[in-house]
């Protein structure tokens, strides 16, 4: 069997029963075809071109002989900025596998990284089955903590999280000080390492919030927990939902917000710096909708009609490279 008929089947490109049938038949005739086609797999789904094709086969796929794969789907298809990368332990000759096993099939030595592009969005199925959608500049690591009986994440960005319940194995994000641990429930994490806030948006279910594993704060749907990690305080507060998850429809959506934060956000997507000449203007709130696919200057223009400022731009090799707010 040629590599590339192969590779249309994991691409899901064959829609021929007899192709399909045939490829199966191919697949579970010796245990040479089978290593094979495993090869091709893991390397289709490690360089994120395509969701991979599961075979329907009983026989040969069981979960002694191959765990299940991550799932991936692309929000954007723009593969310079939406590739997913995914990278998991590089121990011994297993470097670069999408799972790696360290004793006895047990899949809870696995770990599981995720990174999105610049401008894009990525979702992606943990193998507990929780679906999570990642924000641009978003990444994720995932593992069973089997010493402390938990599923264990780390966030370095902002990601919607729907996770699968289950209260023996407890779903933790852990940020040293503060942890968020799902009760059942959907809800938003924005963490980025460059600011002194983390927040917590409960959109279904419960959450909770506990601060040097000591204090838990419990939240309950529409509420945002903010937490400062320099004084190690909570504040909570009512939510607008549709404006902390516009960025799942790749769009800005900011509701009675306020300037400083509006101009923040612009500049981390597009990738610039600010200055602010007119420290006067930065507390002034507003209402903002508009698509991230758009320029920087015409976000920039249409964000005039809201609040009256002036702006310019600072351009290195061609590229914006800062704004200024005066």
């Amino acid at each position: 069997m040629q590599d590339d008929k192969i590779i249309e089947y994991i691409q899901g490109k064959l829609i021929q029963d007899h192709e399909i049938t045939e490829i199966l038949s191919w697949i579970e005739a010796s245990e040479d075809n089978q290593q094979r086609y495993n090869e091709l797999k893991k390397i289709w789904v490690m360089t994120g071109l395509n969701t991979v094709k599961e075979v329907a086969s009983t026989k040969f796929f069981s979960e002694e002989k191959f765990p299940p794969l991550l799932k991936l789907k692309y929000v954007n298809h723009w593969f310079k900025y939406a590739s997913i990368i995914i990278i998991t332990l590089i121990l011994g000759g297993m470097g670069g596998y999408l799972y790696h096993n360290q004793s006895g099939g047990e899949q809870g030595n696995a770990v599981f990284a995720f990174s999105s592009g610049d401008q894009s969005n990525s979702q992606v199925t943990l193998p507990d089955g929780s679906v999570i959608d990642l924000n641009a500049k978003t990444k994720l690591t995932y593992q069973l903590d089997k010493k402390r009986n938990r599923r264990l994440v780390s966030l370095s960005g902002e990601a919607c999280f729907n996770v699968v319940h289950n209260e023996k194995l407890p779903f933790v994000l852990d940020f040293g000080s503060l942890e968020v641990v799902d009760v059942g429930t959907v809800f938003n994490v924005k963490a980025n390492e460059k600011t002194d806030y983390i927040e917590t948006t409960l959109i279904e279910g419960l959450v909770d919030l506990v601060v040097n594993k000591t204090e838990v704060v419990n939240l309950v749907p529409g509420q945002k927990g903010v937490y400062s990690k320099k004084n190690h305080e909570i504040n909570v507060t009512i939510a607008d939902q549709q404006g902390i998850t516009g960025w799942k429809s790749n769009r800005f959506v900011f509701e009675d917000e306020c300037f400083e934060k509006v101009i923040t956000e612009l500049c981390a997507w597009y990738d610039v710096d600010v200055q602010w000449s007119n420290e006067g203007i930065k507390g002034e709130r507003l209402h903002y909708i508009v698509q991230r696919s758009i320029e920087m200057e015409t976000a920039l223009e249409l964000l005039k009609l809201s609040i009256p400022y002036k702006y310019r731009i600072i351009t290195k090799d061609n590229e914006i490279e800062k704004i200024v707010i005066y």
